[in-house]
């Protein structure tokens, strides 16, 4: 049995009696009497759902990554005065530590994966509340529905590299949806030279030292060369040399004087600075999937893994007592569903999105 199994049961069987579907298609209107299920087909239709909720409520969204979206179902609920929560299984949040680990709406959930078919939202109303909540379910928790009024985008993002190596970058995305014409204005974190010798380090070497040494200037351990160097070289007082990187770049000079047996000095050094520099060929078209191309280096804008992929247009949601309120009981976020008593499973539950990735060194 797994740990998701164990430590949510309901959503467990919930998830296998929905198959493909989500966790509300085994509704229909006979059920009217367990939960009012509607269909959400506009904007309209969603702020209208949101709106009667009891204001203070807290929106918890379950889902397999948290797609630009998914923010706007966020924002909008945000609008009506209620706090949002999102949980992402741990296969998603291994990328999003470097993303998100800082925004203490982000949770993990004790799964490896989640199908889009199978997100979820729960609507947990404040205490004292006669609301019992909502919920709402399926891809378009996570897919953008087909909806005109949401079609214009335009919002800044981290990009998530699709390959080791690729420098830090960021993105401003513009443009309609419906008209295929997102772009994408990228820019990099980049390191530059320093226009003066701003580092300086201690010379000490042998009788036989060839030149070469080591230096941390603001990136990593180099390797430098004293230009002209000859080893075993003898001289009164000091000489100047010209320091050169691996890279035959001019980096600086040192003063060297021998005081046998060694050689002795200090080289001074320009050091590198971390600065933010446009890409070269902006402004970039967002490709099918959501994915950008810059200077020949390939992302992924994260919450646009759907764009220009067939879509779709109503978002499930459910109202009403008594299976609402029993979905929102059995998996409250509040404590885990064997809280208090004393068995290990109680240890197995979401948790906060920086102890997940404290936790894993990531």
């Amino acid at each position: 049995m797994s740990r998701w199994t164990i430590a949510l049961p309901l959503l467990s069987l919930a998830l296998a009696q929905a198959g493909q579907g989500s966790i509300l298609s085994n509704l229909s209107p006979a059920d009217r009497d367990v939960a009012a299920k509607v269909l959400l087909s506009s904007l309209g239709d969603l702020r209208a759902f949101y709106a009667r909720q009891p204001r203070g409520s807290t929106l918890w969204l379950f889902v397999p990554e948290v797609s630009v979206w998914t923010h706007t179902l966020a924002q909008e609920f945000e609008a009506q005065g209620g706090q949002v929560r999102f949980v992402v299984p741990e296969g998603t949040a291994r990328t999003y530590c470097r993303l998100y680990r800082s925004d203490s709406r982000f949770h993990v959930m004790p799964r490896d994966t989640l199908p889009k078919e199978q997100s979820f939202a729960v609507i947990y109303p404040p205490a004292g509340a006669t609301q019992k909540g909502a919920v709402m379910a399926g891809r378009y928790l996570v897919d953008r529905p087909d909806w005109r009024e949401t079609d214009y985008l335009s919002f800044a993002t981290p990009l998530s590299p699709t390959q080791e190596g690729l420098p830090e970058a960021q993105a401003y995305v513009w443009g309609s949806i419906s008209q295929a014409n997102l772009k994408a204005r990228v820019w990099f974190k980049d390191w530059t030279l320093d226009s003066y010798e701003n580092y300086w380090t201690g010379i000490n070497f042998g009788f036989d030292w060839n030149g070469q040494f080591e230096a941390v200037v603001g990136r990593g351990s180099e390797s430098f060369t004293l230009e002209g160097w000859t080893p075993g070289a003898i001289w009164f007082g000091t000489r100047n040399f010209s320091v050169r990187d691996r890279e035959g770049r001019y980096r600086g000079y040192a003063y060297v004087y021998l005081a046998l047996p060694t050689y002795t000095g200090s080289a001074y050094l320009r050091g590198w600075s971390q600065t933010t520099r446009y890409a070269t060929d902006n402004d970039r078209p967002v490709e099918a999937g959501g994915y950008v191309t810059a200077e020949g280096q390939r992302y992924r804008i994260p919450g646009l893994e759907g764009y220009l992929l067939p879509t779709g247009k109503d978002l499930e949601a459910a109202e009403g007592d008594p299976y609402v309120s029993y979905i929102t009981r059995s998996i409250s976020p509040d404590q885990a569903p064997f809280g208090g008593t004393g068995r290990p499973e109680a240890k197995v539950w979401f948790k906060p999105l920086s102890e997940w990735c404290r936790e894993r060194g990531l």
